[in-house]
Parts: C-alpha cells; sequence; structure tokens
C-alpha cells in the first residue's frame, strides 16, 4: 500500500473516532436534557416558577388587605342597624341614627339611618374604596390562569378564597335582608374567608 493511500486511510479513521465522539456526546446530552426535564415535571409549578408564587401572594395579600375594610364597614352598618332599631344611643352612630345632627329623636325608619351612612362622605369613600379593591383583584385573579393549568389544587383553593371574598364585599357594597339575617350572613361569609385565607397562605411567600 502506498504512503499516499496510508496516510487517506488515517485520515478516514481519525475522522469516523471524531464523529463517533461527537455522536457520544450528543447522546450524552440528549439523556442529560431528558432527566432534566423528568425531574422539572415532577417539580411543583409554584416552587419553580417564582413568578407565579409572587404572583399568588400579591392577591392573597391584596384580598386580605381587603377584608380588614370590609369587616369594619360591615360592622358599622350592623351597629347603625341595631341601633337604629333599638334606639340605643352610641357616640359613633348617633349622627346616623337620630335627627338634628345626632342630637334629636331616633328615625322612625331604620332605613334613613342607613341612608345616612352610605351618604356620609367618609363611608361613602370607604365603599368607593373597596369597589376599586374588587376590581384590583378581579385583574389580579385573571392573571391566575396558568396556575390552573399548572396546580389545580393550589387554584382551587384560591378561587375558594376568592369567591368567599367577593360575597364577603358585596354585603357590604350592597346590604340586603334583615338586621337578623345581614348580621348572620356576614358572620358566616367573614368565617368562611378566614379559613380558605389559612388554606391558601401555604402557599405564598
Amino acid at each position: 500500500m502506498e504512503s499516499n493511500d496510508i496516510k487517506v486511510l488515517q485520515n478516514k479513521m481519525l475522522s469516523l473516532k471524531i464523529n463517533l465522539i461527537i455522536n457520544n456526546i450528543i447522546t450524552i446530552l440528549l439523556v442529560l436534557a431528558m432527566i432534566m426535564l423528568a425531574i422539572s415535571s415532577h417539580t411543583t409549578p409554584l416552587r419553580k416558577n417564582r413568578s407565579a408564587t409572587q404572583r399568588l401572594t400579591e392577591l392573597t395579600n391584596a384580598i386580605l388587605d381587603s377584608c380588614c375594610q370590609v369587616e369594619d364597614c360591615g360592622n358599622m352598618i350592623i351597629a347603625v342597624w341595631n341601633n337604629s332599631i333599638y334606639n340605643k344611643e352610641a357616640a359613633n352612630t348617633d349622627m346616623y341614627t337620630r335627627e338634628d345632627n345626632g342630637t334629636g329623636a331616633f328615625y322612625e325608619d331604620f332605613n334613613d339611618a342607613l341612608d345616612n351612612l352610605f351618604l356620609d362622605p367618609e363611608f361613602a369613600g370607604q365603599i368607593d374604596a373597596i369597589r376599586l379593591q374588587q376590581q384590583n383583584i378581579i385583574a389580579l385573579m385573571r392573571e391566575m390562569n396558568d396556575l390552573q393549568e399548572n396546580n389545580q389544587e393550589v387554584y382551587d383553593d384560591l378561587k375558594n378564597y376568592y369567591e368567599c371574598y367577593m360575597q364577603f364585599a358585596d354585603m357590604v357594597v350592597h346590604p340586603t335582608g334583615s338586621l337578623s339575617s345581614f348580621s348572620s350572613d356576614f358572620d358566616e361569609a367573614d368565617e368562611n374567608t378566614v379559613r380558605y385565607y389559612r388554606n391558601i397562605i401555604l402557599y405564598t411567600e
């Protein structure tokens, strides 16, 4: 065999070795990629997706903050309603339940007292703030669709928390029923919201 032929054969063998090494490297990289994908698929989406956790935390805290204001407004509605029906004097409700800026006789119709409360600029401002908070919370909830796709259990807890809050807030924005039914429903909605908050807080930062 001539020297040129030997060199050509050596070059071919070297090329084959290089291609074999490259193929082995590619195979190893593919295997590693498959392993990483398998590990990733079994990782809780909230843990691997920090942005989802941040959005969940923001929404949870927004609902909690609004609930505090809802609770204050609801308790005020109940106090005015109750004191107007039973003619009870109280420094924080007389201006709504009694004539002459809170110094005269009690209104015969408790609806007059409730109207005075909702017409008070300070209280009306609190109700308007709750409406705005509801709109913000609705927008934040719409951003959690990916959570429903990736972690249904967490999304279900969040949905329950969200729905309880919306019912809770709607009660003070549009109060209905009797004093007894409103008070009972308000307390129940308050308790349900707290219960679902305790569930969802486990998934937040």
